[in-house]
């Protein structure tokens, strides 16, 4: 069953994003939320570090919730699977996080389906986006979203 249309008001702030980095995934949303069952953000994955029983369990699980690896947005549908990476300016670190997160999206949960990366944000540094689509990476910019707090 496909999502329902996304509700502004709803869209305001997403963790682990900036709040540029929200309006940009807000954009990419309100663009593409037909075509997904499913959109989970600031999804872990991996392990993490594992500490030593030396350490009390809360400490332990902090130091593996805090170590662990986060997706911007995780995209699901039957046919396959889109991990997005969410930067105002998309970069070369764009590249290493998808490539970490794609091998442990597919290692964590075993997917038979195909696994896209997209890298979504206002603009990409020069000579990047060339790297970016060499490697797999799909790019989509929203080089207006939040003009009035950048001018600020």
């Amino acid at each position: 069953m496909p999502l329902a249309a996304p509700d502004p008001a709803a869209l305001a702030q997403y963790r682990g994003m900036t709040w540029v980095e929200s309006r940009v995934m807000q954009a990419w949303i309100v663009a593409h939320w037909q075509e997904w069952d499913t959109i989970d953000f600031n999804v872990r994955l991996g392990d993490g570090v594992t500490l030593g029983e030396e350490f009390d369990p809360a400490t332990r699980r902090a130091a593996q919730l805090l170590s662990q690896k986060r997706a911007d947005a995780i995209a699901q549908r039957a046919d396959q699977v889109l991990l997005i990476e969410v930067k105002v300016r998309v970069n070369p670190s764009s590249l290493g996080q998808l490539l970490t997160y794609r091998d442990l999206f597919v290692q964590q949960y075993g997917v038979l389906r195909p696994v896209r990366m997209l890298a979504i944000g206002r603009q990409v540094v020069p000579d990047f986006e060339l790297t970016l689509r060499a490697a797999g990476v799909e790019v989509e910019l929203y080089p207006r979203v939040a003009d009035e707090v950048l001018a600020l």
